[in-house]
């Protein structure tokens, strides 16, 4: 699903680099902790959970980051290497 890469990796952060939430102003962005980050809205997360929720007893749900943007949106540079099992904690 394409809409994956456009979605915020955490509440505050959306890409990697100086600018983690463009157009705010704010240059450091804390990440939400690993624990909370299941419970987060409007995430790469929250998304990647309710396609696991949605899939049918014996269905398959692929998640994968295409790295358009030279990785800009990918969640394991923004947030993290562990994003997708803190994501599933």
């Amino acid at each position: 699903i394409s809409v994956l890469e456009y979605l915020r990796s955490d509440s505050n952060r959306w890409q990697s680099g100086a600018e983690p939430c463009p157009n705010c102003g704010i240059q450091n962005v804390s990440r939400t902790p690993c624990h909370l980050l299941p419970g987060t809205q409007k995430t790469q997360c929250r998304v990647t959970r309710e396609m696991f929720r949605a899939t049918a007893v014996g269905g398959h749900t692929w998640v994968a980051h295409n790295g358009v943007y030279q990785g800009k949106w990918d969640p394991k540079r923004v947030w993290g290497s562990q994003y997708l099992k803190c994501c599933f904690h």
